[in-house]
């Protein structure tokens, strides 16, 4: 049986391509969801069967390969962009054959896939603008970090559908403090009741969408800092009275707990959050929890993580180790002050995640020895002081005279057994 994926625009005659067209009017069956054969020219003769999940066509094309010469499975936008052809190629074993390099081997169907028109090319038509530099993501039943996304690319054009729709990416967005981003609503496109709504997170908030929608988000606040390295000058923060972790401790603090792109991190005792900025610069795909007690420490972290737009860092105002329940899971946490509890603190980390990296700053040997006890406590592995004692220098008459910083511990321990 010669089977054909056929690309379907947006669902329309008028956006099929010619080829795309001359295959279905060929077909001996066509495949597809019920509203793409509802809304397509279809051959009077041909056998239709509204089917959408890739195993339903597969297991229709093998029930009845002696029964066509020629079927054709429709499907909406561009076959190569979040469509089922993918599935079904696995499933109808091509991409295995052609992996193996076995292009030529027996099949019991000839396939052939026709590009389309997708959602992205349209819209964009339809805006007038080029879509070359639109990060493209689907939200469409499958797994999305939308704010990820959304920090780390100034303009992403989103597929949506199921749980993430246009709605849910509006909320996601306002609650993370990006009201201001600028969103298009393409809704229904190409149909009658098409409509194209622009405006900010806030003014769209409480507006309702179609399911059948796309959505175009331009952020101007992604991460301001170029360079994820830690060791951000201390200068660069906004600081007023409350204390803050210098800049060499942060760089040697950040190296110890080594964070992956797409971590969940604590920062407990956050002060001015200077900590939790070079977390989040780091892990970029992950989030940050800044803990912290004093209301005028939140507000400072609030400040800066405007500053530094680091939108994947979220304010939690309360003392650990009790806040911590309603966070999720920690692959990493820096403990800048446990609220003299440290043994606690570390209890509730390492009972959240067994495998948790834990670095804790302290500045006096009683501290020290509290910390180490309680890693032991805990049977945290691989434990390791570091002592940071920074100079800078500072001018006097002319000559430039190295002035010590007070000199800090740093206790680290923990982690997955490989890393």
């Amino acid at each position: 049986m010669n089977v054909t994926l056929v690309s379907a625009g947006m669902g329309t005659a008028d956006t099929l391509t010619g080829e795309a067209g001359l295959a279905i009017a060929a077909a001996d069956c066509v495949i597809g969801a019920e509203r793409l054969l509802a809304s397509l020219p279809l051959p009077d003769g041909a056998a239709r069967a509204p089917l959408a999940l890739p195993e339903d066509v597969v297991r229709h094309l093998r029930d009845n390969r002696d029964s066509f010469a020629s079927a054709v499975v429709v499907l909406s936008g561009d076959a190569g962009f979040y469509s089922g052809a993918k599935r079904i190629l696995e499933l109808l074993n091509i991409q295995a054959l052609l992996a193996a390099g076995s292009e030529n081997a027996p099949s019991l169907f000839e396939v052939t896939v026709i590009p389309g028109v997708g959602a992205v090319q349209y819209f964009a038509a339809r805006l007038r603008r080029p879509w070359q530099d639109f990060r493209l993501a689907s939200a469409h039943g499958v797994d999305t970090d939308v704010l990820a996304e959304v920090l780390n690319h100034p303009c992403v054009f989103f597929l949506t559908g199921g749980r993430l729709d246009v709605g849910a990416i509006i909320r996601i967005l306002h609650r993370s403090g990006l009201d201001d981003a600028v969103l298009t609503v393409g809704e229904n496109l190409a149909a009658p009741t098409e409509r194209i709504v622009r405006g900010t997170v806030e003014e769209l908030l409480h507006e309702t969408f179609s399911s059948l929608a796309v959505l175009l988000v331009e952020n101007s606040r992604t991460f301001t800092r170029k360079t994820a390295a830690a060791g951000i000058p201390d200068d660069d923060f906004i600081r007023a009275n409350v204390p803050m972790t210098k800049r060499e401790v942060r760089a040697v603090a950040v190296s110890l707990l080594a964070p992956e792109p797409a971590d969940i991190l604590y920062d407990i005792g956050a002060g001015t959050g200077s900590v939790s900025v070079e977390l989040a610069n780091c892990a970029r795909r992950g989030r940050v929890y800044a803990i912290e007690r004093l209301p005028a420490a939140c507000e400072l972290i609030h400040k800066n993580r405007s500053r530094f737009g680091v939108y994947n860092l979220e304010v939690v105002s309360g003392a650990a180790p009790a806040i911590l329940e309603s966070l999720p899971p920690p692959d990493r946490a820096f403990i800048g002050s446990s609220g003299g509890d440290i043994a606690a603190v570390l209890a509730a980390l390492v009972g959240k995640n067994p495998a948790v990296r834990i670095v804790a700053a302290a500045i006096c040997l009683e501290t020290v020895a509290e910390v180490m006890d309680a890693f032991t406590t805990e049977n945290l592995a691989r434990a390791e002081v570091v002592q940071v004692a920074a100079s800078r220098t500072h001018g006097v008459g002319g000559k430039h005279l190295l002035r010590a910083e007070n000199p800090i511990f740093l206790l680290a321990a923990g982690g997955p057994v490989n890393a």
